[in-house]
């Protein structure tokens, strides 16, 4: 069954920039293709992967043994047996391909100037974290925090990974962002950019006058408290999340500090 995260990351300009690289990339080349599930039978369709790359050997966990089955008329290979084979390239097509890396190189020792990936992560955590936003809903929240900051200046609080995989997946254009702070933001350099926003300490989105500061962090009760207490509390700024969470979610994460 596919997952949120591949519907989301399928629909990105990254995505769809890094396969189009990788088709010209590997033209000519002899490639492995390893991941046959779900993941693969979606972007075959989309993409017809086999006629895109010439695929000569396939591999995935539920091809245990050696022997000469075939997947869509293509050779299959037990992960085990994977380097008895002789090809140029090894094309990663699951979600969690990050992992798949990491077996490819420490457990089979491929080399990994050998190794792409149809799945190319942003940061470690960036399939964890749209899991997490799904499961907080916020795809149906989003629109309605948006709109109740309606002619609003708004600031960002945390120019990190975090936003920015909000920002590539989610349509931010009608919310008036005027910029962007946070902790790596206090020492930025003039007319810094994060995404298309400016970027300020928190001693100048003072001077902003904002009427909102959204707080953009998977983990927030503690920020909003710290920020409302040392730095904003004789202002009329409000400071919310970017995302709701249920009471027992927060009651956690403020016990918990995560």
């Amino acid at each position: 069954m596919l997952s949120y995260y591949f519907y989301k990351k399928t629909k990105t300009n990254e995505f769809k920039e890094n396969l189009n690289g990788l088709i010209k990339e590997l033209y000519g080349k002899t490639v492995l293709l390893y991941g046959t599930g779900s993941a693969f039978n979606e972007l075959n369709k989309k993409y017809d992967l086999l006629k895109n790359f010439n695929i000569k050997f396939v591999s995935d966990k539920k091809f245990v043994k050696k022997n000469d089955e075939k997947f869509m008329g293509i050779k299959t290979v037990a992960p085990s047996e994977i380097r008895n084979e002789n090809f140029d390239m090894v094309l990663i097509c699951v979600e969690n391909s990050p992992e798949i890396e990491n077996y490819l190189e420490n457990d089979l020792r491929i080399d990994k100037n050998k190794i792409r990936t149809l799945f190319k992560y942003a940061y470690a955590d960036e399939r964890k974290d749209m899991q997490y936003l799904h499961k907080y809903n916020f795809e149906k929240t989003l629109p309605k925090l948006i709109n109740g900051l309606k002619n609003k200046k708004v600031v960002i609080y945390g120019a990190d990974e975090f936003f920015k995989l909000i920002y590539k997946n989610f349509d931010l254009s009608k919310m008036n962002i005027i910029g962007v702070t946070g902790e790596t933001c206090e020492n930025h350099l003039n007319n810094e950019i994060f995404l298309e926003y400016d970027v300020y300490s928190i001693d100048e989105v003072k001077d902003l006058n904002p009427d909102y500061i959204i707080v953009a962090k998977k983990y927030y009760v503690n920020t909003i408290e710290d920020l409302y207490n040392k730095h904003f509390r004789q202002t009329k700024v409000q400071i919310l999340p970017i995302q709701k969470k249920p009471l027992l979610a927060l009651i956690k994460e403020a016990w918990l500090g995560n």
